[in-house]
């Protein structure tokens, strides 16, 4: 199971503020990672009672999002996860840039609405459909 990155929340903080945080933890661990992690989707997650921030990437046969709710315990009602992002090569001349990634058939089942970004990339659409 990858490794699950966790931050703890100190003093005043908004939900924003944190999932701010949050991406910015994803991408940091996900820069300094190597070997399968390197090219894995990644995602991060904010605990939304107490700050808390999670951040894993996707791997053996398991998603990053079930990983962090795995390791952490948290009830997936109180959290709310980052858009999952992955090392791609767009045959662009650029190399490998990140690119988000829709929300796995899996996810889409498992995770409440309540844990999904308004906006967040989905197949076909966006989030929330309607």
């Amino acid at each position: 199971m990858p490794t699950v990155h966790r931050q703890q929340a100190f003093g005043d903080w908004t939900l924003d503020e944190r999932l701010g945080d949050a991406a910015a933890l994803r991408d940091a661990v996900s820069g300094q990672s190597a070997g399968a992690a390197r090219v894995a989707t990644w995602t991060a997650a904010v605990h939304t009672q107490t700050g808390e921030i999670a951040t894993t990437c996707s791997g053996h046969g398991s998603c990053a999002e079930i990983t962090i709710l795995e390791v952490t315990n948290w009830d997936p009602d109180l959290a709310v996860f980052t858009p999952a992002m992955r090392l791609e090569n767009l045959k662009d001349c650029m190399g490998k840039i990140w690119q988000e990634k829709a929300i796995c058939d899996v996810c889409e089942v498992l995770l409440p609405d309540s844990s999904k970004l308004e906006g967040a990339y989905r197949k076909e659409r966006r989030w929330p459909p309607g």
